[in-house]
């Protein structure tokens, strides 16, 4: 996490908020309320989305060691999307995948998942000097990593390694014990964590974390919480970083614990995955830092998404407050699978956002 200088990505990525100045310190930035989790019956986020170079290594990667399923595939042009989930075992015969069935898709743009978005441009997997970009190397960090948690990060990770991933850390390697970072066939890393006892959970795996590096809290916390209807669960503080877990809770969703030692266990017991964001101290100060989105060269991550009951009503809302829409080359790279109305819009740290009619 340590911090570092990155060339500027350009002003049309980044946004000034008006209603930024107004918010609390970022020390003592708002939890989870019950308007927040009203507003996240209506706009949830879904999604992340990255690309691949080979459907044919990196599909059966996820399937076979993290349970996951191809809810859909969508042809565009030259590329086909694979859509990635993974639901809890009860219910993966509602996820498989049928292009005649109509509610598969539905629950992939609703609350109830949160779902892997593969893209693959055709003739990639030939091309023997393509290397997608993870997003940790300097000088271009910014995407960080997706989670998954298990009950035993050990036993897990022992099984991961008998079929044959490859591991960036594994669980006794480094300063922080007890997690491991599993890389996939393009490099990605993934986190290894270990549940809240007593989580109930049957499947070794769910999905848990999608990560990204932002610059300014007080900017990023306020455009996810404040215009996308996300809560912000727990912070967590350390001498050079801080972390942000954030979530779309639905209003039925176990209350939050006011004590603050039990927040971050509440978040290591959802199903559901959280956003992480990721504030090396400093960098807000620093007019000349920026994060690599991932949709300039080197290419990897390319979004996240969400999923809204009334486009055109958060987009009017995301426009009042001066948010930057993406360009229409990078719309169309992005929506060509989608059916139905999107739009993607530019976050304080240029990241693309999806977001889908439900």
């Amino acid at each position: 996490h340590s911090l570092s200088t990155h060339r500027m990505l350009g002003t049309k990525f980044l946004v000034i908020f008006s209603f930024v100045h107004s918010i609390t310190p970022t020390h003592s930035l708002s939890t989870h309320s019950t308007s927040k989790a009203k507003m996240a019956k209506s706009i949830n986020w879904v999604s992340t989305a990255l690309r691949i170079k080979n459907p044919k290594v990196s599909i059966p990667f996820y399937e076979k060691n993290f349970g996951m399923k191809v809810a859909k595939t969508s042809d565009s042009g030259d590329k086909t999307h694979y859509f990635m989930v993974r639901p809890k075992d009860a219910e993966a015969s509602k996820f498989s995948y049928d292009p005649l069935n109509p509610p598969t898709e539905k629950k992939l743009f609703s609350h109830l998942c949160n779902y892997l978005e593969l893209i693959h441009k055709h003739g990639s997997e030939t091309d023997e000097n393509l290397k997608y970009d993870s997003g940790n190397v300097e000088p271009k960090r910014g995407f960080g990593h997706i989670a998954f948690s298990v009950n035993d990060v050990y036993a897990s990770c022992e099984r991961l390694e008998a079929a044959g991933a490859a591991f960036k850390k594994k669980p006794d390697e480094g300063r922080m014990k007890g997690l491991a970072f599993v890389l996939d066939p393009d490099g990605y890393w993934i986190e290894i964590l270990k549940r809240t006892e007593g989580s109930g959970f049957s499947e070794e795996y769910n999905l848990s974390q999608t990560m990204m590096r932002i610059k300014d809290p007080a900017r990023s916390i306020a455009f996810y919480t404040g215009l996308l209807g996300m809560s912000l669960l727990t912070t967590r503080h350390f001498s050079d970083f801080s972390l942000y877990f954030l979530a779309s809770l639905s209003p039925d969703s176990d209350p939050l614990p006011t004590d603050d030692n039990k927040k971050y266990e509440f978040v290591k017991r959802l199903w559901n995955p959280v956003l992480e964001l990721t504030f090396n101290h400093g960098t807000e100060k620093d007019e000349n830092f920026a994060y690599h989105s991932g949709n300039e060269d080197p290419l990897g991550f390319c979004n996240i998404g969400f999923a809204s009951n009334n486009l055109s009503e958060t987009c009017s809302k995301l426009k009042k407050h001066g948010v930057r829409f993406a360009e229409k080359d990078l719309v169309e790279y992005i929506g060509a699978a989608t059916d139905g109305k999107i739009e993607v819009a530019i976050d304080p740290d240029g990241y693309a956002v999806k977001i889908v009619e439900k």
